[in-house]
């Protein structure tokens, strides 16, 4: 992959990241708790709900992302493992 299309997937994958974090902060406003953790697919409470307008993938994997539960909080991964895929 040329520099220039890696760096390009990386700020689109971190910008999906941040939709989907603030989704799930609007879910845990309106239904009181978090989302389930787990794969951010079509059947995902996000998008069933209407938080998310469609499951969104990993602009280099095309993989959904994953939602994990870290302590008290849930949080969004891409699970690429590529640089500047994260939050």
């Amino acid at each position: 992959i040329p520099e220039t299309t890696a760096n390009i997937q990386a700020a689109a994958c971190r910008s999906n990241l941040r939709r989907i974090q603030k989704a799930i902060e609007k879910y845990y406003a309106a239904e009181g708790e978090f989302p389930p953790s787990g794969r951010i697919d079509p059947s995902h409470s996000l998008v069933e709900y209407g938080y998310l307008s469609k499951a969104l993938r990993c602009p280099r994997t095309k993989h959904y992302y994953i939602a994990k539960k870290t302590n008290a909080e849930i949080s969004v991964f891409c699970d690429s493992r590529e640089d500047g895929h994260s939050l």
